[in-house]
């Protein structure tokens, strides 16, 4: 994973002060809203956890393009980006998912301005499907959530 000086500075701040090891080691953890910023904060800390101290740590990473990698990403990460329309995030798809880290949500001022509604729809019915998603796998589940939300 490349991270510019300013971003490794900061996490290693982070993985210092607190040690997560013990709740990330061997586990699988779904992102959702993975290219957003909230979304991504969390994937460079956990992929920075697999470099400094091998917590094997597997990421899958839900996004609307699967195909468009961030540039931080490198060959050998541990990390896999999946579209948000494949039915496994609704069924689970066998997938034995430890944590779900549920970042996604609309962010556009404008947009919650126009389609008030709307907006809190595809709240809702995306916290409601990943909450399903957790009961179903066992996963336990948190919730980030903007200014917006």
């Amino acid at each position: 994973m490349r991270l510019t000086e300013l971003e490794r500075r900061e996490y290693m701040n982070y993985v210092t002060r607190f040690d997560f090891r013990p709740y990330v080691q061997d586990k699988t953890v779904l992102v959702t809203g993975s290219k957003g910023i909230m979304g991504q904060g969390v994937i460079k800390w956990l992929l920075l956890l697999n470099e400094l101290h091998g917590t094997n740590t597997r990421i899958i990473a839900l996004t609307r393009d699967s195909e468009r990698l961030p540039d931080y990403i490198e060959s050998g990460d541990s990390i896999r980006y999946e579209s948000i329309d494949k039915p496994i995030y609704i069924t689970g798809g066998g997938i034995d998912m430890n944590y779900i880290i549920h970042a996604a949500c609309p962010t556009s001022n404008k947009v919650f301005m126009s389609q008030p509604v709307e907006s809190l729809e595809v709240i809702l019915h995306g916290t409601e499907n990943m909450l399903l998603l957790a009961k179903e796998s066992g996963a336990r589940m948190v919730y980030l959530s903007s200014e917006e939300a």
